[in-house]
């Protein structure tokens, strides 16, 4: 079994009150290492059933949308062309 180290921050960057903290968790290299890190085989399986649950969630779930894409889809048809020349001046492109 080998540890790996995590990151977690709470709080807000913008308001000062951001907080990180370090850890380490464990991570298996075999079936019965996934039973000792949950506790038992069937600790092992709900964990894995929950993120396979998960995993097929997020598949299932709508893809973020860029906000500058939308608002240039939203414009006038004679304004998208200058929009997406003003944007490709920094580098940036839209579909």
């Amino acid at each position: 079994m080998k540890q790996v180290e995590i990151k977690a921050a709470t709080g807000s960057k913008d308001k000062g009150t951001l907080k990180e903290f370090t850890g380490k968790a464990p991570q298996a290299e075999s079936w019965s290492e996934c039973q000792k890190i949950a506790g038992g085989e069937k600790e092992a399986i709900a964990i894995f059933n929950r993120q396979v649950k998960t995993d097929e969630l997020n598949k299932l779930r709508k893809p973020a949308v860029d906000p500058i894409a939308s608002l240039v889809k939203k414009a006038p048809p004679e304004a998208k062309d200058q929009i997406r020349a003003i944007l490709a001046k920094h580098g940036i492109k839209i579909d």
